[in-house]
């Protein structure tokens, strides 16, 4: 049992680094494909974020 786990976790985090190396490859080279890929995971991460810095004041250049 224990041994099935461990082979389904492992296979779980080899699947994922697979896919950051992927990602990352692809914004490397900025192949087309891979940076669409990008543009469409990044769509989760960009509400929080707008959510996240509402209230800070504005900082950078005036």
């Amino acid at each position: 049992m224990w041994m099935w786990i461990l082979g389904v976790v492992g296979g779980l985090v080899v699947l994922v680094l697979v896919a950051l190396t992927g990602l990352v490859v692809s914004m490397r080279t900025k192949n087309r494909r891979g940076l669409a890929v990008v543009r469409r995971l990044g769509r989760f991460g960009r509400p929080s974020a707008l959510r996240a810095g509402a209230g800070s004041p504005a900082r950078g250049r005036r």
